[in-house]
């Protein structure tokens, strides 16, 4: 018996010869080729093979991917599967001692190893070799008999289970092997299209068919393991077909596609020819004419085509770097990407993957046929049930241990690039049934949404939505699964946007409870945070295009949730839920405020860069995106100013001197885009009629200025001043100081003092404090009304001016009383944050006030009289220093905390909140803390002796 001995560590860099060699009588033990009456026949010794295929078999299990696998490289090194256990498995598949085991070796040398970038290309190239030594007919008969036979018996034992089993599993390994290209390991011209091979292969065979009763058993048995391996197979099949191909009634020849791309070559001929000269001392000059009629002239042989960049240009591309912190998943070289439909569109914007463009898939007529029947019965019998296990499975191990973590992590994206390919299938299948319908002149059909329900329930869409969450906001974006993220909210959106045009009332009322869920879980304030720190040198493209696509049918979907509750009622406000922190914070939105949210220069610039890049995208991107620069335009009249750079103008100036744009029939597509930026041009010169300096504007940034440092409140009152020629009442006063002497610098300076409250007071200001001091002295609003007598340009506020009353000597400083009740001040102002997007702590809990005997013994009433109206004005202040809430806002939310042991409070009401006065709500909390500690001391006088 030939014998190997257990791996251990002296495989770690190396296989020793004594051990090489008993692995290769092992190999050598499987049988041969022989000629046998002139025919070639696979002979082998029975029990020498099945010692061997043992021995195989505990060494592949013994062999580590922390050792290197030299035995699993040294077997694919040698070709023992396509040579010695493919024919073998054919030759003896009717016996079952054989058969059986031969299968577990295959499994075994077909699995994925995790091995060094190094041996992982050796690894992958053995793959393609097994790979390659499956795609006959004959196999793929014998696999799919012993599938057939394991299905029909319903009393099968565990051997037959694991033989159904094994037969999977290695459908699943083969198929899950990237077809290699050119540069790729192991590419051959043969290797090129195995994928489509096995295609044919299962719809020829008979697979397919199988594949639909062994859905429908998955589902009824909620088994997940076996879901994961028929859906890894399915979706390694998707990724190589075209939805809207597969739905195509007759094939199209497109015989326009070659003249277009003719015609769009003679257009940038025109950009690549040199200008000519017509003076005779430049020389002679060249002429060249090609076949399509095109005439140009040169005047130097050593002209050349290439289009040169400047270095800030090239800064601001793609690099796909290499992160160890955010591994790209699309560097990995066993990852397969969908390569067909939708996605092409994206996938040309970025250089660094290959486009599935390259390379034509191609079926005939009845492949496709039975493709598509394939996968209208798929989606309308088990694709719902198969989504939601397959989620479930992910949540639950996801959950567990670190390595439940790591599987998910790694299943994830097959899942969602499976889900997205399935809808967008559904879409053109329902698309083709329009078509038929109205050519038949019949009532056109309804959208299907019950056998999608899996991939669009509320479920689905709370998950999706919290994979944007992790992938966008709290991992800073990690781009590439990101992309995939995006990439199946896009198809979300477009599938509810068809549901939302139907004609059943049931099934528009689906669409919008759907829309207004996603609306709920804050998914446009996220894309809105994406577009805003999208990196163009750093994160890829398709994380920006896909981004521009979701927020656009989005947008259009809010509208029209919109629309239709304007007929019926006042114009309503979308429900958000924003979590911050463990905090959830419920805000109204409409589509117009998350548009004045995304009107942002580095959104602009983002924008920008993408618009950049039209000849690579489509045209229903490049629409896209002219009209969200246009809308964000529209949202307030002086975001045109944005585009008031040297660098834009420049960046126009190459956009137009492309003569594809000027052809007749190319620059067609492109006539929204050339529409926007003339627009920008005409408002820029109506802008120098009355501001003739807005030329010297052109050589600033139109960025935020850090808010210390700001002139002005918000760029808006920059940009106005610009747009009116710095007569805006803002700009007056900055002009009328610097040229009164005070310099930018002294101006900031000055600014950042005043919202620091370390500016000095001037004799002007003290004697205001003076005189007005006896007129509010009485008022429970007296440092505010102090605060506004003062000048403007001060800027003080309630604090800053009870601080220096108090240092004037016109009120007293606090004592202990004073401590205490800032003491509350500082719990109220704390409270006042709650939810606020900075909150970092939880509140700390409220400070009630003590009644009865305790507040009695402690201190006299008259005492607590005259500290009441502190603790108010301390509530005040905290107001005050309460950033990015006004004051009415900050003590309407602090005013219930004050107020614990009340039955029921002034401010509890809901509806008039906003409409009460806030000098009558500070009397009525007054005038309700005197009624409670009135109360407290009747019922102490009621239990005791009252004293003298």
């Amino acid at each position: 018996r030939c014998g190997i001995q257990p791996l251990g560590q002296e495989f770690a860099a190396h296989m020793d010869a004594l051990t090489e060699s008993e692995l290769h009588e092992a190999t050598a033990g499987l049988g041969n080729w022989h000629k046998v009456d002139n025919k070639l026949q696979y002979l082998v010794n029975k029990d020498e093979c099945l010692s061997c295929l043992q021995d195989l078999h505990i060494a592949l299990k013994q062999d580590q991917p922390e050792h290197g696998c030299p035995v699993n490289l040294k077997m694919g090194d040698w070709k023992v599967l396509p040579n010695h256990l493919v024919p073998l498995f054919t030759s003896y598949r009717e016996d079952p001692d054989i058969s059986s085991l031969v299968l577990k070796v295959m499994v075994q040398l077909t699995s994925y190893a995790h091995l060094t970038a190094g041996e992982q290309l050796k690894h992958i190239e053995h793959l393609q070799d097994y790979k390659e030594a499956f795609a006959k007919q004959d196999v793929f008969i014998i696999l799919m008999g012993l599938l057939v036979e394991s299905m029909e018996e319903e009393d099968a034992g565990p051997e037959r289970k694991a033989v159904f089993e094994g037969v999977l599993a290695l459908l699943r390994n083969l198929v899950s092997v990237p077809d290699p290209g050119p540069g790729d390991a192991g590419f051959t011209p043969l290797r090129r299209n195995l994928q489509l091979q096995y295609i044919r292969h299962f719809h020829d065979e008979g697979v397919l068919d199988f594949f639909l009763l062994f859905a429908e058993a998955v589902a009824a048995d909620q088994n997940t393991d076996q879901a994961w391996a028929l859906v890894d197979i399915l979706y390694h099949c998707c990724t190589q077909m075209d939805p809207e191909e597969l739905n195509q009634s007759k094939r199209d020849k497109h015989r326009r596609i070659l003249a277009d791309l003719m015609a769009r070559d003679q257009a940038d001929a025109k950009l690549r020819a040199p200008p000519a000269s017509r003076h005779a001392r430049f020389g002679t000059a060249l002429q060249t004419r090609t076949a399509q009629g095109g005439v140009s002239i040169t005047t130097s042989v050593f002209a050349t085509s290439q289009v040169i960049k400047g270095s800030a240009l090239w800064r601001r591309e793609f690099r796909d770097k290499e992160l160890e912190r955010k591994q790209n998943m699309f560097h990995d070289p066993f990852f397969v990407d969908l390569e067909a439909g939708n996605v092409k569109d994206h996938n040309q914007l970025n250089p660094r993957i290959r486009n599935g463009l390259d390379e034509s898939k191609v079926f005939s007529d009845t492949v496709l046929l039975g493709l598509r029947r394939f996968f209208e019965e798929l989606v309308q019998t088990a694709f719902t049930t198969l989504v939601g296990l397959l989620r479930g499975s992910l949540v639950a191990s996801s959950s567990r241990t670190p390595m439940g973590l790591r599987l998910a992590e790694l299943r994830r994206p097959r899942m969602l690039n499976f889900m997205a390919w399935v809808l967008e299938f559904h879409r053109h299948h329902y698309l083709e049934l329009v078509a038929k319908a109205k050519q038949a002149k019949e009532d056109l059909p309804v959208i299907d949404i019950a056998s999608i329900q899996g991939a669009i329930d509320l479920d689905m869409l709370q998950w999706v939505t919290a994979r944007l969450r992790e992938y966008g906001k709290e991992r800073a974006i990690h781009a590439s699964h990101l992309v995939i993220v995006l990439r199946v909210l896009s198809q979300q959106m477009k599938t509810i946007s068809m549901v939302m045009e139907s004609r059943d009332k049931d099934t528009r009322e689906c669409a919008e409870i759907l829309t207004q869920n996603i609306v709920k879980d804050d998914v446009m304030a996220h894309l809105v945070w994406i577009m805003k720190n999208f990196k163009t040198s750093t994160h890829d493209p398709r994380v920006m295009s896909y981004a521009v696509e979701v927020f656009h049918f989005l947008m259009r979907l809010m509208n029209k949730v919109a629309e239709k509750k304007e007929k019926h009622g006042p114009k309503i406000e979308f429900r958000v839920e924003r979590a911050h922190g463990h905090q959830l914070k419920h805000v109204a939105t409409t589509a117009e405020k998350e548009l004045a949210d995304l009107a942002d220069a580095r959104v602009i610039e983002n924008l920008f860069y993408m618009l950049e890049k039209y000849k690579r995208q489509s045209a229903q991107l490049t629409s896209m995106l002219v009209k969200l620069l246009y809308q964000i335009i529209r949202v307030h009249p002086t975001n045109i100013v944005v585009f008031f750079e040297l660098s834009y103008f420049m960046r126009i100036y190459r956009i137009f001197s492309d003569p594809l744009l000027r052809d007749k029939r190319q620059g067609l597509r492109y006539q929204e885009m050339v529409s926007m930026l003339q627009y920008v041009l005409r408002q820029f010169f109506k802008c120098a009629e009355v501001n003739g300096c807005v030329f010297v504007e052109l050589l600033f940034r139109k960025v935020h200025e850090n808010k210390n440092q700001a002139l002005l409140e918000s760029h808006t009152a920059e940009f106005a001043a610009i747009l009116d020629n710095y007569e805006d009442d803002g700009y007056k006063r900055i002009l009328e100081r610097m040229k009164a002497g005070e310099t930018l610098d002294a101006m900031r300076e000055k600014h950042k003092a005043a919202l620091e409250g370390s500016l000095p007071w001037t004799a002007e200001e003290d004697n205001v404090l003076r005189e007005r001091h006896p007129l509010y002295a009485e008022h429970p609003l007296c440092c505010e009304l102090l605060a506004a007598e003062l000048p403007e340009d001060s800027r003080r506020n309630a604090r800053h001016v009870k601080k220096r009353l108090q240092e004037l000597g016109l009120i007293e400083r606090p004592g202990r009383l004073g401590d205490r009740a800032s003491n509350v001040g500082d719990t109220l102002e704390i409270e006042s944050h709650v939810g606020d997007s900075q909150q970092d702590i939880p509140p700390s809990p409220k400070k009630q006030r003590t009644n009865g005997e305790a507040g009695i013994d402690g201190l006299s009433q008259r005492t607590d009289d005259e500290t009441l109206e502190m603790d108010l004005e301390r509530l005040l202040d905290a107001a005050m220093d309460a950033e990015g809430d006004t004051l009415q806002d900050t003590v309407m939310q602090a005013a219930p905390a004050a107020q614990p042991t009340a039955g029921s409070g002034s401010l509890g009401g809901e509806g008039g909140q906003d409409t009460l006065d806030l000098e009558n709500e500070l009397e009525a909390m007054l005038e309700e803390e005197l009624a409670l500690e009135q109360q407290a001391a009747d019922g102490a006088g009621a239990a005791s002796t009252p004293q003298p």
